[in-house]
């Protein structure tokens, strides 16, 4: 398995402090709108880490104003709006921000009043663990629905699809429509929604801030683990 630790340039905007989660389409358009070089892109690469969870160094920059944030809170809210802004995003090639892990005091610079709109603009450094497919890793994941052309699985945020083409022989027409799952020619397995599966990535599509993958359960070790009553059936 292989990642990366990865440096992330974002452009984030906090003028609404009640904000959620802003939708992937919308933060694709917001970066499409800012300079170039406020891009996400990778600019290193270092130390491997276990499974799809990587490290990475993210730097942003947020737009406070005034009169609704407190001086005395003011790095909490920084802090907040930061992790309300980038928890949960889809970043091109780097992966699901899944948790902003550190914002340490020196990598929040001193704020910066726009004169147009008098805001404060902070540089924010923060480092947050992200969930980064990698082609030819195997996960385990979560099935979720299945269909005659195969079956869609989680791995947290992370969509994966297997076509009936990417299964064993013994599995490739055995869909049962009455049941809403694939079962294998001596019916001793069985891949239905809950069921926990081992795959292996193969390939991955970004599309509008959205990032999903295609797995097979083809190899050896491969397959069903967990038939969703909660006894393990692990193939190894």
């Amino acid at each position: 398995a292989r990642s990366a630790f990865l440096l992330l340039y974002l452009t984030i905007s906090g003028r609404n402090s009640n904000a959620r989660h802003p939708s992937s389409s919308c933060f694709t358009s917001r970066l499409s709108s800012t300079k170039s070089s406020w891009s996400p892109y990778i600019l290193g690469q270092r130390y491997s880490l276990r499974g799809c969870d990587c490290a990475g160094v993210g730097r942003c920059v947020l737009h406070l104003k005034p009169s609704s944030h407190t001086l005395l809170q003011l790095r909490s809210t920084i802090v907040r709006l930061l992790k309300e802004q980038v928890e949960g995003l889809a970043l091109a090639n780097f992966g699901y921000v899944v948790n902003v892990i550190e914002v340490s005091d020196e990598d929040i610079r001193s704020g910066v009043i726009e004169y147009d709109t008098g805001n404060v603009t902070f540089f924010v450094k923060y480092v947050a663990l992200c969930l980064r497919p990698v082609i030819n890793e195997v996960v385990d994941s979560t099935v979720s629905i299945c269909s005659s052309l195969g079956f869609f699985a989680f791995v947290g945020p992370l969509r994966i699809f297997v076509s009936k083409h990417s299964m064993p022989e013994d599995m490739m027409n055995g869909f049962d429509g009455d049941k809403d799952a694939w079962v294998s020619d001596d019916r001793e397995v069985v891949v239905a929604a809950g069921s926990g599966v081992r795959l292996k990535i193969k390939g991955r599509t970004v599309e509008q801030g959205n990032i999903t993958a295609i797995g097979t359960i083809k190899d050896n070790y491969l397959g069903l683990i967990d038939d969703g009553s909660g006894d393990a059936n692990d193939q190894q």
